[in-house]
């Protein structure tokens, strides 16, 4: 990709190789190679985010590290690497989101138990 990942994605890419969600979808995508739970990976995703020339052109600082299964990815900028940002395809900008890796992650949880508990 031309440069190291952000030294938290380094950390957890140390212990654990990506993992999916409530709904099965890649809340954290594997680092090189597809999954079980993931068809793509943190690399495969982030260059194709970068190469079409219709995208965004922040996605070329970016690299993609999961999504909730809806169309959107998460994404960390390389020039700030603690602000987790959700962009969708049909966006031309991003949204910043509340919090750590984790809290999204967390929140995305708790939003998935929600609509289970609303539709039992």
């Amino acid at each position: 990709m031309g440069h190291p990942l952000p030294p938290l994605l380094t950390e957890l890419y140390l212990n654990f190789n990506g993992f999916a969600g409530p709904a099965n979808a890649a809340f954290f995508y594997p680092l090189l190679t597809p999954s079980s739970f993931s068809n793509t990976s943190l690399v495969e995703t982030t260059l194709i985010l970068r190469s079409e020339d219709y995208f965004p052109t922040f996605l070329q600082r970016a690299v993609a590290i999961g999504d909730y299964g809806v169309g959107s990815y998460w994404v960390i900028l390389i020039d700030a690497p603690g602000r987790i940002i959700e962009w969708d395809g049909e966006w031309d900008d991003y949204e910043t989101l509340e919090g750590t890796l984790v809290d999204v992650w967390r929140g995305k949880k708790e939003w998935y138990e929600t609509l289970i508990k609303e539709r039992t």
